[in-house]
């Protein structure tokens, strides 16, 4: 055989070994799930090994996407009940024509509100409440007391009596239920957009930290099945395994014909028991 027969021979030997083997046709590399496989496969241990390939910002990033929605399922929960409900409409319908000016405080006619474990009566005169009305309202299985004539206002709340003089607020205070509907209500909005931040972010963090106090107890299952594992991989293990609970507990809450949780306690072996799974589903590190 010549040398151009055996150095074509030789060439068409590479040229089909790269086509075998060659970057092209290289097996393609595992790609890390995406934020909407993270969380369905946070309800599958047996994939948790899949999901130690997530990226650390893109695991920031799922559980902070997750907490926001569980927070605006609470809150839009909460304005539906109060808003959609009627309930803040109905309570300011309710309120009496009243106004308090120069400390002290007038109403067209009496108002008495009793429902439930609330009493509330108020009026324009000089009728003196004393602590002992507020008590005896009190023994009558009422919880939440609210008294108020011309010159004070007497309340109990959860155990707690108070007793305020209107002539405390100042001669140029005014306030009148207009004042109620256009100038408050609106500052209430307000505050209740802070609060839903605040809480969120709270929220997230205590997230991770109780991820971290999670991490721990994964160390130890770690331990027990005699795994090499990375803390990064338990520490995905352990966010991942909290999913679950906390969209069965927002389910328990929010649905309407279900009327009980599950204690803590539960909450927290389930928890556990979820983790060790993922686990023990890890690969183990050479």
């Amino acid at each position: 055989m010549d040398n151009n027969g055996i150095n074509n021979g030789f060439s068409n030997d590479m040229s089909n070994m790269n086509n075998q083997y060659g970057p092209g046709n290289a097996p393609a590399k595992q790609k890390a799930p995406n934020i909407f496989m993270q969380f369905a496969y946070s309800f599958v241990p047996p994939k948790y090994g899949c999901l130690a390939k997530v990226k650390t910002g893109s695991m920031i990033g799922f559980v902070t996407l997750f907490m926001l929605v569980i927070t605006l399922i609470s809150f839009v929960s909460l304005g539906l009940e109060y808003i959609v409900g009627g309930g803040v409409e109905s309570a300011l319908d309710e309120l009496p024509d009243f106004e308090l000016r120069d400390g002290y405080f007038s109403i067209d006619e009496d108002y008495l509100y009793d429902e439930d474990d609330m009493f509330v009566y108020l009026t324009g005169y000089d009728d003196e409440f004393t602590y002992e009305d507020v008590r005896e309202l009190n023994e009558l299985g009422y919880r939440k007391i609210i008294l108020a004539n011309r010159d004070k206002v007497s309340m109990l709340n959860n155990g707690e009596y108070q007793e305020y003089y209107f002539s405390q607020l100042g001669s140029g205070v005014e306030i009148d239920k207009d004042w109620i509907i256009n100038s408050l209500m609106p500052v209430m909005w307000v505050c209740l957009a802070v609060i839903f931040v605040i809480f969120f972010v709270f929220r997230t963090l205590w997230y991770f930290l109780c991820a971290a106090i999670y991490l721990l107890i994964a160390m130890l299952i770690a331990l027990v099945f005699q795994k090499k594992l990375s803390a990064g991989d338990l520490f995905r293990a352990a966010v991942y395994s909290r999913v679950p609970m906390f969209v069965v507990a927002l389910l328990l809450s929010e649905l309407p014909f279900v009327h009980f949780s599950i204690p803590g306690i539960i909450r927290i072996l389930i928890t556990i028991v979820i983790m060790g799974f993922g686990v023990w589903s890890l690969p183990q590190k050479n």
